[in-house]
């Protein structure tokens, strides 16, 4: 039997997948908002959000959809730039600026960066959240830079796999629960 998997926010349409997207430039499967999904409850097995719960008004309206259209023990499959990074940490103490947008966003680089996101993810965040809506978070993934010198880009994903909170982005996969008084 073929697992059912839903890409909300897909961008450039994928195969084997129901791609859903605000943007119907992207020529996704369905064009609708990811926080009123046009599927019956419990459809797919998998939901995927990359790069998506950042972009969003609300998130627990976003991930409440999700739960809903999961069947039980369906998987959601969370990937967010983590502002809690070692590389925004690093920022904060390179610059020790007074309390301003500088604080949060470093130079005008990292400010590009931040610019079109309406929340600012950390994984004790996304973790909160998913475990507000009912699901049981099953494994935690840091992805490492893939930028600078060997010897850094070996030290990132050394780095990566002891802290994997600190990565620059995270992916947080999670399970939905079951129902009932059994916890």
């Amino acid at each position: 039997m073929r697992e059912e998997v839903l890409d909300i926010g897909c961008g450039a349409k994928k195969e084997g997948t129901v791609n859903v997207d605000i943007n119907s430039d992207v020529r996704p499967n369905v064009v609708c908002d990811g926080h009123f999904l046009p599927f019956k409850n419990e459809t797919f097995d998998k939901c995927i959000l990359r790069h998506m719960l950042e972009h969003s008004e609300e998130p627990p309206q976003l991930i409440s959809e999700c739960y809903r259209i999961l069947k039980t023990n369906g998987l959601i499959d969370v990937t967010f730039p983590n502002f809690a990074s070692f590389t925004v940490l690093l920022e904060w103490f390179k610059k020790k600026p007074a309390y301003s947008d500088d604080l949060i966003f470093g130079n005008k680089k990292e400010r590009m960066r931040w610019q079109w996101h309406k929340q600012l993810c950390t994984t004790i965040t996304v973790e909160s959240l998913l475990e507000q809506h009912r699901f049981n978070v099953q494994k935690i993934v840091g992805h490492p830079p893939n930028i600078g010198s060997k010897r850094m880009q070996f030290l990132g994903k050394f780095l990566v796999k002891l802290f994997p909170q600190r990565a620059g982005n995270v992916t947080i996969l999670a399970k939905k629960k079951q129902l009932g008084f059994n916890h």
